[in-house]
């Protein structure tokens, strides 16, 4: 018999499982599946509701349902927190493919001046990429009772140097920008020819990563904030 004193959650399965062992369920992708037990050995144990057979099965075999329109709020804030990371991730490279590499191939800036202005984008965007990638694979397969994100963040730490570098560079950034827009007439006819797709300006792109961290600060509290309310077994 299942757990008698822990609720049965309800899970769809994602692909067909066939048991090799006694006390294994058979499932056919798409079947349902209540389960109130899932072990640290990446195992779950429940009924097959077709025919209510009881037996383990790997939990990566299943996903979680919920009823139509149900979400908690830490699974909200986890939702959030990767469509802010895409947008973020998309205006980097924006940045890069519309203004840094055009710039740099067009010759419109010297080296040293390409460098003031987008430092280490290119590492910046590898970086978050990958942030994003990691994100993305936690969200898509969220267990509100179950699913962490605090381990990824705590391999963060490049990320967030680089993000520091690039914000403590904004401000030479910035005034080498008002003084090119002066002196520089090709640079001027550049940006022009870009006012029209890109609104916000190569400026106001760059501010980007400097707002992101607090971003972070803010998403990753709520998420501590409602975990606790949640009684999920572990904080990250």
């Amino acid at each position: 018999m299942l757990s008698s004193f822990r609720p049965l959650k309800q899970y769809v399965v994602l692909h067909d499982f066939v048991g090799q062992r006694p006390d294994e369920v058979h499932l056919d992708k798409g079947d349902i599946v209540l389960s109130a037990e899932k072990f640290a050995d990446g195992w779950m144990r429940g009924i097959r509701a077709k025919n209510q057979r009881v037996g383990f099965f790997p939990a990566k075999a299943v996903r979680r349902l919920f009823p139509k329109g149900h979400d908690c709020k830490r699974t909200l804030i986890a939702k959030e927190l990767l469509s802010s990371e895409e947008t973020y991730c998309d205006s980097l490279i924006e940045i890069n493919e519309e203004f840094a590499l055009p710039l740099k191939e067009q010759s419109i800036l010297l080296p040293e001046e390409h460098n003031q202005l987008f430092g280490s984008l290119s590492s910046l965007i590898a970086l978050s990429e990958d942030f994003r990638r990691r994100l993305r694979e936690r969200v898509n397969f969220w267990d509100e009772d179950e699913t962490k994100i605090g381990d990824i963040f705590l391999n963060l730490a490049p990320l967030l140097k680089l993000i520091i570098s690039f914000a403590v560079g904004h401000t030479n950034a910035n005034q080498l920008f008002t003084k090119l827009r002066l002196t520089n007439e090709k640079f001027v006819s550049f940006l022009s020819s870009k006012e029209e797709k890109h609104s916000v300006g190569l400026m106001g792109l760059l501010i980007c990563p400097i707002q992101r961290v607090p971003r972070y600060v803010l998403l990753l509290k709520e998420c501590i904030k409602h975990t606790d309310e949640a009684g999920t077994r572990s904080r990250n």
